[in-house]
């Protein structure tokens, strides 16, 4: 379970956000990841659009920008990093 921020590991795959609380969650991708890592992220409590969940880049873009945003019930999204940035898949 996830809460208000969170700062993925090399080893993440799966990040599941379940807060307990009404808030925005903030998720920060590995700052020194290799070419072919991969995360997925999603919304499991289905509340991301009035909570949203912002996962950034920390240090690399994603598809170009700083960070990418979660914003309806349900929503996921993968992230593979291609050496130079995430790319949304």
């Amino acid at each position: 379970m996830l809460n208000h921020r969170y700062d993925a590991v090399d080893t993440d795959r799966v990040l599941i956000v379940r807060k307990a609380s009404t808030a925005p969650t903030h998720i920060y991708l590995p700052g020194s990841p290799k070419q072919g890592d991969s995360i997925e992220v999603k919304d499991g409590k289905a509340n991301a659009s009035s909570n949203p969940i912002f996962v950034h880049g920390n240090g690399a873009t994603i598809d170009g920008d700083e960070m990418c945003v979660l914003n309806y019930d349900r929503e996921e999204i993968g992230v593979w990093f291609d050496g130079q940035e995430w790319d949304l898949h």
